[in-house]
């Protein structure tokens, strides 16, 4: 895993100013899953290996080695690894501003312009980023003499690619099979992401928003999927969590029901209680008989 967060490489493409902050490459685990989100940015992908699932808002993309997909502002999208593999990617972030100079060029501001107005797309093969990005972190790593510079020749032909790529992608989406949806947006799949991370909840509210559907659609998700509704689902995965400290642990109630994401210890007590039949001091006892 490199990760190299960039200050002052900004690039006047036409009319566009755009800023590189991030390069990576990333070898996640396994069992690899983030949950839906955006950026106030451009994030670039490119996979060599593994395979997985990218569910947006546009449905749900089967992805792996060769893929190369872009998720720019307001996107709101999630990726789950599948198989056995771990899932290598290499990956940019930047930010394109619109910032007009006098006698600028012409096609560069409209392939700039093509790829803002292309905030999404999912390719299946590599359409020449995946080293370059390569020979980027290679420069950022090892820091030569005039490297920034590199970097910038470098950057500056990534978005030139991207561009065209948007500015051909309907012809080329209409006469091959590069981009393989497997199904409309996965709703279930990404509900139950959010449930992966036992230490932060986000509110219903910010959920419903992230999956573009009301609250009111959410609470009948919820019902659909979980038989439950959104804050006894929470209570649920948090019993569980302190279920297994209380039987596995020596931590004593009065710090586990902070552990587990509760207010008061008096809360945990009532809901564990509720849906156990046990206070988790007598749980604990019941465990150590077993």
């Amino acid at each position: 895993m490199l990760r190299v967060h960039l200050s002052d490489m900004d690039i006047q493409l036409g009319d566009y100013l755009v800023s590189l902050f991030y390069i990576g490459s990333d070898e996640p685990p396994k069992v690899w899953s983030v949950h839906p989100h955006s950026h106030a940015f451009f994030e670039l992908h490119t996979v060599s290996r593994g395979r997985g699932r990218l569910m947006t808002k546009s449905g749900v993309f089967e992805i792996g080695a060769g893929t190369t997909y872009l998720t720019g502002p307001d996107i709101y999208h999630s990726q789950y690894t599948e198989g056995d593999e771990t899932m290598d990617e290499r990956a940019l972030r930047f930010l394109v501003r619109f910032h007009p100079q006098p006698c600028s060029d012409s096609e560069t501001s409209e392939l700039i312009k093509v790829l803002e107005e292309n905030p999404f797309f999912v390719c299946r093969e590599d359409i020449g980023c995946f080293e370059l990005i390569g020979e980027m972190l290679d420069e950022a790593k090892a820091q030569r003499v005039g490297y920034r510079e590199r970097l910038r020749h470098m950057f500056a032909g990534i978005i030139i690619l991207l561009g065209r790529y948007c500015l051909n992608a309907p012809q080329r989406a209409a006469s091959t099979d590069e981009v393989i949806v497997i199904g409309e947006p996965d709703l279930q799949s990404m509900l139950g992401n959010y449930f992966d991370d036992t230490d932060v909840f986000v509110s219903p509210e910010q959920i419903a928003k992230e999956l573009h559907i009301t609250r009111r659609h959410f609470s009948r998700l919820m019902q659909q999927y979980y038989g439950m509704s959104y804050v006894d689902k929470v209570n649920e995965i948090r019993c569980e969590y302190a279920k297994e400290l209380l039987s596995m642990s020596e931590l004593p109630p009065s710090v586990i029901w902070q552990r587990v994401g509760y207010s008061s210890q008096q809360y945990f007590s009532r809901v564990f209680k509720r849906l156990t039949g046990m206070t988790p001091t007598e749980y604990r006892s019941f465990k150590a008989k077993e």
